[in-house]
């Protein structure tokens, strides 16, 4: 869990070989999507295998605001901001963090697209 790049940057040492996931405080879109655009790069240039990152948004209704993502080093996706939070709670208490990331994807040529991701529950 790691809450900016100056934070990432100090704690280098612990990356290598995990998924990072990264908590950024929302200010602006301008500051926040750096996250999720340049995220992935940043994670892998420490040996990092994967990345998470909070949804680019003020707030939530635990759903997931996506877009651009820059790197084809690592794989990134977004995850809501209440995940995220509480993710850096079971952090703050000291537990440990267990992750395990399926993702698939393809890239095609310019084109439109669309994602929808849902669960139904209930009987």
């Amino acid at each position: 869990m790691f809450k900016s790049f100056d934070e990432l940057e100090s704690r280098k040492n612990e990356i290598s070989g995990k998924i990072v996931v990264y908590n950024q405080a929302w200010t602006t879109y301008g500051d926040a999507v750096q996250y999720r655009a340049n995220g992935a790069d940043r994670a892998a240039k420490y040996g990092a295998v994967a990345a998470l990152v909070r949804s680019v948004a003020s707030s939530s209704i635990s759903s997931v605001h996506t877009g651009i993502q820059y790197s084809t080093a690592i794989p990134i996706a977004a995850i809501t901001v209440e995940d995220a939070e509480m993710l850096q709670r079971m952090q703050d208490r000291g537990q440990t963090i267990t992750l395990e990331l399926t993702m698939e994807n393809q890239l095609v040529p310019n084109t439109n697209s669309n994602n929808l991701i849902f669960e139904i529950k209930g009987s």
